[in-house]
């Protein structure tokens, strides 16, 4: 059967098999490490905005443009982000959202704070996704 692995919407891995076969056994050195490797920290990992939001401790709402608001301008704009080993906003840019909202929401995220992010106990740099979510009415400045 053919098998396709996907991560964040992208086809990583596509392979094809045509039989499998069950081993008698298995020789558990090959899943060590050669004996010269030595282990490397990680730079940044990449998690979900669900998983980030769970770190927040400082939210800053967006200012919803004035004429955007006269002209009833609406949407989500995305916004892509590395939160530092401190957990402060860095390399923050937008990937994709109406350009009259653009920049409200960039000025709010750049002020938010989150918790270090913990792997192995250590803090790590992470990527994220944010959406902030700007409609007309009182739910204005939702992100998720």
């Amino acid at each position: 059967g053919d098998l396709q692995f996907v991560q964040q919407g992208k086809t990583t891995l596509t392979a094809h098999i045509d039989t499998i076969e069950a081993l008698d056994t298995i020789d558990e050195a090959i899943f060590l490490p050669p004996a010269d490797a030595a282990p490397q920290k990680m730079k940044f990992i990449t998690i979900s905005g669900g998983v980030a939001q769970g770190f927040l401790i400082k939210r800053v709402d967006p200012d919803y443009p004035p004429i955007a608001q006269q002209v009833r301008v609406q949407g989500t704009v995305v916004l892509e982000a590395r939160i530092s080993m401190e957990g402060r906003i860095e390399n923050l840019h937008v990937v994709s959202g109406p350009a009259m909202l653009q920049q409200a929401a960039l000025d709010a995220v750049k002020q938010w704070v989150y918790r270090p992010y913990l792997l192995f106990g250590e803090p790590v740099e992470v990527n994220t996704t944010i959406n902030i979510v700007f409609t007309l009415g009182n739910q204005m400045g939702r992100h998720y």
